[in-house]
């Protein structure tokens, strides 16, 4: 909880997947400074295992909006409660991050659900065929997101929101 929060006030949130803790040290420094404005972080790990078959492959790497669904359904009014803050639902408020397949699970909540988060960070993205179980839907894995149309071989990754913008 950034100590800039001001209790009872609506704020931005950040939702990392893989529960980074990097994220941490970054605001930490940044906030304070007014590069990014204050916000709160809700870092979520993984279920454990990797790839096929395994509970962060079926929570990450299944290339739908359910992990949205999760995140915003149970997760984040479950945040609230325990943290004790406002939440925005402004779509230029919210933000989701990862890395590996935790990248791959903020590009498809960003893909599934633009109304919800206008905002995403990936690096290092495992931008593969890891969904378990298999989509016919989208035969090619999180590789749909290189391609307006999942049915085809990935040519080039189509426009999303950009990323936070320090103030002016």
């Amino acid at each position: 909880m950034p100590k800039q929060y001001v209790p009872g006030t609506t704020a931005p949130v950040m939702i990392t997947s893989d529960g980074d803790s990097r994220v941490f040290n970054v605001l930490d420094h940044l906030i304070p400074l007014k590069q990014l404005p204050v916000m709160i972080v809700v870092a979520i790990p993984s279920g454990g295992g990797d790839g096929p078959g395994s509970e962060r492959g079926l929570e990450y790497d299944t290339v739908s909006g359910k992990y949205s669904d999760f995140v915003e359904t149970e997760v984040l009014p479950m945040a609230e409660k325990v943290a004790q803050v406002k939440l925005t639902k402004d779509p230029d408020g919210r933000g989701v991050m990862g890395t590996s397949s935790g990248a791959s699970a903020a590009m498809s909540m960003a893909w599934f659900h633009p109304e919800r988060y206008h905002r995403v960070l990936t690096f290092s993205g495992t931008f593969v065929n890891q969904q378990w179980p298999t989509d016919p839907q989208y035969p090619h894995g999180a590789w749909h997101s290189r391609n307006a149309d999942p049915q085809q071989p990935a040519k080039t990754a189509p426009h999303l929101p950009g990323m936070w913008r320090p103030r002016q």
